[in-house]
């Protein structure tokens, strides 16, 4: 497509512009025409598959993600290092409870009564012999 400066240079003229300013913006349009041709501008056509202001509403904001945990409002809390220095319910399933505690004393009862009586009855045979 060519530009027609005859036809703007009037078309300005008839609008109240001088026929020297007129001549001047002919000119002007023209050379810009010929650096940038209209098969290289931009259309609306062209800008059809840009996301309009509505597209993006749908997206989060700032104001939006402020509700929102940050890294460093996580720092507060414990991580799974610091997790492992504390018992699980495993580790609790494999202490005594108190019946294997009360067992065991009476076991160990028991055996050092059984030691004591086994003890005085060596002593006595030594002191015999």
């Amino acid at each position: 497509m060519t530009f027609d400066t005859l036809a703007f240079c009037k078309r300005l003229q008839e609008g109240g512009v001088p026929p020297d300013q007129a001549e001047a913006h002919a000119r002007a349009q023209a050379d810009f025409l010929a650096d940038y041709p209209l098969s290289e501008m931009t259309v609306k056509k062209d800008l059809e598959r840009f996301a309009t202001k509505k597209d993006l509403e749908r997206f989060a904001t700032k104001e939006d993600l402020k509700r929102f945990a940050t890294k460093e409002d996580l720092k507060r809390f414990a991580t799974k290092e610091d997790l492992k220095q504390f018992a699980t319910k495993e580790d609790l399933g494999k202490l005594p409870t108190m019946k294997d505690l009360e067992l065991l004393g009476k076991t160990l009862t028991i055996r050092l009564g059984g030691m004591i009586f086994l003890g005085i009855g060596a002593l006595a045979a030594l002191t015999q012999f």
